[in-house]
């Protein structure tokens, strides 16, 4: 949940993220209800494969664990979604990448999650912070 009451949902069975305002008004941020992908893009031109977990930072950017795409992803508060670590569509052994990551959680001005390899997310997540 965001400053302003607004919840972001993780909707895993439908592909998407979804956004619920403090009004209870539902509207789809990222991904197209049951298409199934990896793409990169805004809107319905993003594509995810089961996502589980969201957590919002005070910039407004959401990070995604997209489960079975095996990557962490991040959405701009423009509703830009692009792969920040992982590879889609590679199932990694337990000691590369990342393997099917379930919880995220936004903590002091950096995300971490629970995966085997939390340094280098983490450390992806400061450089990009850094970009930003």
């Amino acid at each position: 949940m965001d400053a302003l009451g607004t919840v972001y949902v993780a909707d895993t069975e439908n592909a998407t993220i979804r956004v619920v305002t403090a009004g209870g008004v539902v509207t789809t941020l990222a991904g197209s209800p049951g298409v199934y992908g990896s793409a990169n893009g805004s809107g319905s031109g993003a594509q995810f494969y089961q996502p589980s977990s969201v957590a919002v930072d005070t910039n407004g950017n959401l990070f995604v664990t997209d489960t079975l795409n095996h990557t962490i992803r991040i959405v701009s508060s423009g509703g830009a979604v692009r792969t920040l670590g992982g590879a889609a569509g590679i199932s990694p052994d337990w000691g590369t990448v990342v393997r099917d990551p379930q919880t995220i959680y936004y903590q002091a001005m950096r995300a971490a999650y629970r995966s085997p390899l939390v340094t280098e997310i983490e450390s992806r997540i400061e450089q990009l912070m850094e970009i930003s």
